[in-house]
């Protein structure tokens, strides 16, 4: 009797073969199981429900923390979970439909997300930071400036009003007592005359230098005019003073006095010279004052005093927000426009396609420019423009035209007609949303400048053969590939716009799945509609298919990548297990790698319910469907379903073994021969069903059901008495309980050679 142990379990399935040798380590099927380092086939976790997410759409990790989002009924944030807003930025009310990418970026989420009406949008989360901080009660805000809710909407709101002013201040500006003043850099408060000295002869008018101006309701600053005075100096120790110049007191400050030195002889020593100490000064006009040898009389000057009022100042009490973009509310003496969180540069293609690195998102081309990648400022997700030009005044400007003004925005025309003799002395917006007036013309803020730094990958022009719309956007070794239908690109990114250069191109198989790429070590997997692919196994061969590890499910994979299919491939590198997993729907199909072992296979999956979302949250792996989030759990073999347990079967099955001797000259064994089968022996840890199929031509031929195991080394073989020229054994199990096989092997007596 001869005994043939059925190889290494090294190698997975592989459905590129019907015969093979047994000791191959390859399978026909392994369903609910994986392969271990110590070569092993081990049934897999199961997943446990963490909690209820009706509504929600998204997953990804975080600072600690799950994240998912929502357009509708906030599903809560919980501490292993917490909840983001979204709301579509057109108005139309649409429902959160999909989300594409959601990836930290400089301490916040960057999120692309996609609406029931079709369109897809970039937001930047950066709500509670210095950009958009918490309301406030009895606050001061400027116009233009940000706030969220207390309570996170989803939504932005930016202050509109500018505060209401006789005029703005300017030099030599006339003046009366109640006039009201805004400053020339809007603060958001308002300034009135209280107080007004003008001596007899003089202009009640504003200076040459403009004050410093206090930013608390009830405080008062003075503007002494004494640039209205000719030759006027500051009174110094030793200073010499002709007769008839004028001087102004350090001390006196904010009086609206100057004094005027009294006529002296000239010729005697030291005379029209000051003392070495300054005088004490009368404060009425027309008093004297002796100083070394000059004597100085006192005279007025215009003084103004202007007390701050009320200007752009929050309620006590927090408003109710607006919860569609477009809309207003009062706050007090400001008035809050409401916005999305998008990205409002228009030169962001606010497309799904988008991948972060070099510390900028870069983004596959809008419809109208399929062929490029834009990518953002370094570390300013909001920054995309690389078209504006600078700002001229008395110019015709038309809707869409875009300017950089002196403060480094970048505004846009949205009424066309003819710009201002000079910038708005208010200033503009500074964060997205409200138009401001300058000449004939509205603009309204879209970006920051950044000419030099944002820019995009003419991906297009470097094609030699094929398609050259982008479809798809991955990393690779700290590279960016650039992916058609047809084939891909390998670019290096950098910080540097000028290090951002074509490394390589391959054509043969493209990716249309926006989130079927995922990088593992120094690798990255795609998922073409021929199957899944390895980045750098096609750099090595050149040659999508030869060698490459996704051709041995190609045949269970593509029929669920066909365009009837309702649910997009999600691929995943779970760094804490060594595997990737592909989800298509309630399938999955899992690449185990453990290099170091020799171990590198695939096994496939079944679910209760449909994967939508994955995300990896230190060691724990984490999974949502249309509604419940569940956890990979170290302590169960069942998946929970609603309130549930669904138990599923693992299944090992190889392909038929030509059984018989194999050596160097007959490597695949007695092919044809006729073997007396004796028995099986498996080495477990616990019981199994076994049946054999017995010819590979009819499915149907195989041996009924028997349990088997755990370890026949101890209890025997398990005798199956059996004629036939190949096998292909089947172990199922279907309990809650971490199977795990070890070693399995086959008894047969070789009979004769069978003769057509």
């Amino acid at each position: 009797m001869t005994v043939y142990p059925f190889g290494d379990f090294v190698l997975g399935i592989d459905r590129n073969r019907s015969l093979m040798p047994p000791k191959d380590g390859a399978f026909y099927d392994l369903v609910n199981v994986d392969l271990t380092p110590g070569h092993t086939i081990k049934r897999r976790n199961g997943f446990a429900k963490q909690q209820a997410l009706t509504g929600a759409v998204g997953l990804t990790a975080f600072a600690g923390s799950l994240h998912t989002f929502f357009s509708g009924v906030d599903p809560g944030s919980t501490s292993l979970c917490k909840t983001h807003k979204l709301v579509c930025p057109d108005g139309s009310g649409s429902s959160l439909a999909n989300v594409y990418l959601a990836a930290p970026l400089l301490g916040y989420l960057y999120v692309v997300a996609s609406f029931s009406n079709g369109s897809t949008w970039h937001f930047y989360l950066d709500e509670g930071s210095t950009g958009c901080p918490t309301w406030t009660a009895s606050t001061n805000e400027l116009f233009g400036a940000i706030v969220c809710p207390t309570v996170y909407n989803g939504l932005r709101y930016m202050s509109t009003t500018i505060p209401v002013a006789s005029e703005d201040w300017a030099p030599k500006i006339p003046l009366a007592i109640n006039d009201t003043i805004r400053p020339t850099k809007g603060n958001g408060f308002v300034y009135q005359v209280t107080t007004l000295t003008v001596p007899a002869g003089a202009t009640a008018a504003t200076g040459t230098t403009e004050p410093s101006w206090p930013t608390m309701v009830g405080a008062t600053v003075v503007e002494d005019v004494v640039d209205t005075v000719t030759k006027t100096k500051t009174w110094g120790a030793g200073l010499y003073v002709a007769a008839g110049e004028q001087l102004l007191p350090t001390k006196l400050l904010g009086f609206g006095l100057h004094a005027i030195a009294s006529f002296n002889p000239e010729g005697a020593r030291n005379v029209n010279y000051t003392g070495a100490f300054e005088p004490n000064w009368p404060t009425v006009a027309g008093q004297t004052v002796d100083d070394g040898t000059i004597t100085w009389t006192i005279v007025e000057h215009v003084l103004i005093k202007y007390t701050c009022v009320a200007g752009t100042v929050t309620g006590i009490g927090e408003p109710i927000w607006p919860s569609t973009p477009g809309l207003t509310v009062v706050d007090n003496g400001v008035t809050w426009v409401a916005l999305a969180n998008n990205i409002k540069d228009k030169s962001c293609p606010s497309t799904p396609a988008a991948v972060i690195g070099a510390s900028r998102i870069f983004a596959q081309g809008k419809s109208t420019e399929p062929d490029i990648v834009p990518y953002c400022s370094v570390a300013n997700p909001r920054a995309w423009n690389t078209t504006a030009t600078p700002f001229v005044a008395n110019t015709q400007v038309n809707v869409g035209d875009q300017m950089v003004m002196a403060n480094g925005s970048v505004q846009q025309v949205t009424i066309q007609g003819i710009t201002g003799a000079a910038e708005p002395g208010q200033g503009w917006a500074s964060i997205p949303g409200y138009a401001v007036q300058c000449g004939t013309a509205s603009f309204v803020w879209v970006g920051i400048s950044a000419p030099d730094d944002a820019g995009f990958i003419a991906s297009g022009l470097q094609t030699q053969s094929g398609d050259t719309t982008v479809t798809a956007l991955g990393l690779y070794r700290g590279s960016l590939a650039i992916f058609t239908t047809t084939g891909f690109q390998v670019w290096q990114i950098d910080t540097d716009p000028t290090q951002i250069i074509l490394l390589d191109q391959f054509d043969g198989r493209g990716c249309v799945m926006t989130r079927g790429i995922a990088s593992l070590g120094g690798d990255a997997y795609f998922t073409s509609l021929q199957g899944i692919r390895s980045l750098s196994t096609v750099a090595q061969t050149v040659n999508m298919d030869a060698g490459d590890a996704g051709v041995f499910v190609d045949p269970l994979v593509m029929p669920l990548l066909s365009a009837a299919n309702t649910f997009q491939p999600l691929a995943i590198y779970i760094p804490d297990l060594g595997r990737f997993v592909l989800y298509v729907g309630n399938q999955a199909f899992a690449l185990n790698s453990y290099p170091v072992m020799g171990v590198l296979g695939w096994s496939r999956y079944t679910l209760p319910w449909n994967v939508l979302y994955a995300a990896n949250m230190g060691q724990h792996f984490v999974l949502a469907d249309d509604g419940n989030l569940y956890k990979l759990s170290d302590a169960q073999w069942q998946d929970d379903t609603s309130g549930l347990e669904s138990v599923y079967t693992s299944t090992i099955e190889w392909p038929y073994m030509v059984l018989g001797r194999h050596t160097m000259f007959t490597p695949m064994g007695t092919a044809g021969y006729m073997k007396m089968m004796r028995g099986v022996a498996m080495t477990a840890n616990a019981q199994a069903t076994l049946t054999c199929g017995y010819s590979d031509g009819d499915a149907g031929a195989a041996t009924p059901p028997q349990t088997i195991g755990p370890d026949d080394r101890v209890a025997g073989i398990q005798p199956i008495e059996l004629l036939c020229t190949s096998l292909s054994p089947q172990i199922t199990y279907a309990t809650n309980f971490p199977f795990e096989l070890s070693g399995f092997a086959a008894y047969y007596d070789l009979l004769a050679q069978m003769v057509a």
